[in-house]
């Protein structure tokens, strides 16, 4: 009877010993986790007291369009309505991310946190120059002038063709497709209702 007694205390006490070792192991996971987070948030944080300096020399009509703060999540330091960075998971690594139609595009990719910051101060001034063009070509159009040149006719021979519109083709083929159903169904039609008369 006593060796049934003593079989029966080691297989408790290795399925506690399991269940201490997971206890253990999630422990240190949440623990690994919480650690990566506050880094993560600490290195953005970092970034974003380098920047706030460079928020102050924006020019005035550029201070609304640059938002160079944190997000509300704290996992990514918004730079402007398309892009912000944020940290490679892995590597930690700052990443200046734009957003596009097809998903995000990380443009620039730094370890260092002060080449992270010229990295967002040429993409910034990139931006910038890139909409005081659009601007300078905007035709202004509160005084109109009147042309009093003789009109000429030139010819460019290497002219590129005008992209044509893709809505003609396309609304061509819906008539056609449209009259062929509507000959299929009267041709279907006629031949089931047999002669007449």
């Amino acid at each position: 009877m006593s060796d049934e007694a003593t079989n029966v205390v080691p297989i408790v006490s290795r399925a506690s010993r399991l269940a201490d070792a997971l206890r253990r192991a999630r422990a240190r996971e949440q623990s690994r986790l919480r650690e990566a987070m506050a880094a993560q948030e600490g290195r953005l944080d970092a970034l974003a007291d380098e920047l706030r300096a460079m928020a102050d020399e924006l020019p005035s009509g550029e201070a609304d369009r640059f938002a160079l703060m944190p997000s509300d999540n704290g996992e990514r330091l918004v730079v402007d309505a398309l892009s912000y960075v944020d940290l490679q998971p892995e590597t930690m690594d700052y990443r200046l991310v734009l957003q596009r139609r097809d998903g995000p595009d990380v443009i620039v990719e730094k370890t260092d946190r002060e080449a992270m910051a010229d990295s967002v101060a040429d993409y910034i001034a990139d931006r910038i120059v890139e909409r005081e063009g659009l601007v300078d070509r905007t035709p202004d159009t509160s005084t109109p002038t009147l042309d009093t040149s003789t009109p000429t006719l030139s010819v460019e021979s290497d002219a590129a063709p005008q992209p044509r519109s893709r809505f003609w083709p396309g609304f061509w083929l819906f008539v056609l497709g449209g009259v062929c159903s509507a000959t299929a169904l009267f041709t279907y039609a006629w031949l089931q209702a047999g002669p007449t008369g």
